[in-house]
């Protein structure tokens, strides 16, 4: 996995997590699997898989699930998943040291009917969190599971709850089971109330919806219809942020202007503005004229441009900005200009004659360019007039 935002160095700030809880059959796997595929930004992750894998290893060998410390001690060292998408069928892969373990924890009877007992492990439990809250540094997250909202993740940027009937719920159940293996209606049920109950009486983290989660009942609804509804509150959040961050960076913005403009210098805007850009990134990413429209995103740009004094910074922003850039989620200009400046004080040459210097007589002159025979024609490629106009500008200023 790349780590992109790792050279900003913001410790314990997480980015979007989208928690999917719920009880057992209400779809919460199916759901954050549709959301995987139509949200391209997120990492679908399950919370489930590793307590099922927990379970899993100690069935396998013979262990008492109910005794904690020992089941603790016997699995902790076995927790390190990894969650990818298969490219034949699209569905959610984990692994566990590069082996693909999904028919060892899904829609097993076995599994499904003890694992309920293994979240109930403090120290397991709180293993887990610490691997997921330090994934969701670095990944926006979509993660289902049974307490994902309310103790793993309670400051979510998205919390989604699941329910249906418990008819409903077995009856997806039983499908799921006897596609793997021939079990009757009557035992699913049983295995589901008993799972139900022991998930409703544990001490730690007992089955409730998170505070401020967003609630779907799906009991008459296809998945495609759960999607769409979920999708639509996604929509809804990510407009809300994009207004509120169009915002703050136009008031940032207006700072870094009026302090430039009056002609008194004032390092500690640029470092506040600086500061905050990389924590604004750091959960949101590189802000695009998806999430905060174009006046937002020239704004973003304005800001990178003149953090100067953090030269990896303003790299990492280069690099954002360039992927962004190949799905026209940005102004390619702005790319140009601050690819000149990063290269300019590097002490290396400028590729689209951007940048400026006044001499000693108080004229305005370029900073040296490569390749000047095909200056044009890079400036055309990223919508920068003809140098020759760009200079008379500059002369005149």
């Amino acid at each position: 996995m790349v780590l992109r935002f790792a050279i900003l160095d913001l410790r314990f700030q997480m980015k979007k997590v989208i928690t999917i809880d719920g009880p057992a059959g209400s779809g919460k796997s199916t759901l954050a699997r549709n959301l995987n595929y139509s949200l391209p930004d997120f990492q679908l992750v399950d919370m489930g898989a590793y307590f099922r894998w927990a379970t899993y290893l100690c069935l396998q060998a013979g262990l008492d699930i109910t005794r904690r410390r020992q089941v603790y001690n016997f699995v902790k060292d076995e927790m390190d998943l990894e969650f990818g998408e298969d490219k034949h069928n699209g569905e959610m892969m984990v692994k566990y040291r590069g082996k693909i373990i999904n028919k060892y924890i899904y829609n097993k009877p076995r599994v499904d009917q003890n694992v309920a007992e293994i979240p109930q492990h403090y120290l397991l439990r709180n293993l887990i969190k610490k691997n997921l809250r330090q994934y969701a540094e670095q990944e926006n997250v979509i993660i289902a599971g049974r307490d994902t909202g309310t103790y793993t993740f309670p400051d979510a940027w998205l919390k989604i709850y699941l329910t249906a009937s418990f008819d409903a719920r077995v009856d997806r159940r039983h499908r799921d089971f006897s596609q793997k293996k021939q079990i009757s209606y009557e035992e699913t049920q049983r295995i589901m109330k008993l799972r139900e109950h022991r998930e409703s009486k544990e001490k730690d983290s007992p089955l409730t919806k998170p505070r401020g989660a967003f609630i779907i009942d799906n009991t008459q609804l296809k998945s495609s219809e759960t999607l769409q509804i979920a999708l639509k509150e996604v929509k809804k959040k990510l407009k809300s942020d994009g207004q509120k961050l169009f915002k703050e960076l136009k008031s940032m913005a207006e700072k870094d202007q009026a302090m430039r403009k009056s002609g008194r210098w004032n390092e500690r805007i640029d470092q506040e503005n600086t500061t905050r850009l990389k924590e604004i990134i750091a959960i949101h990413g590189w802000p695009d004229i998806n999430l905060v429209g174009e006046e937002g995103a020239e704004y973003a740009w304005l800001l990178a441009q003149h953090a100067d004094r953090d030269k990896n910074f303003q790299k990492n922003c280069l690099e954002m900005m360039k992927e962004k850039m190949a799905r026209d989620l940005v102004n390619s200009a702005h790319v140009a200009y601050l690819e000149d400046r990063i290269l300019v004080h590097s002490g290396q040459k400028q590729k689209y004659g951007t940048q400026f210097f006044r001499d000693d007589d108080g004229e305005n002159k370029p900073q040296p360019i490569i390749d000047r025979k095909n200056l044009d024609r890079r400036r055309q490629s990223v919508g920068l007039k003809p140098f020759k106009e760009y200079l008379e500008k500059m002369r005149k200023r």
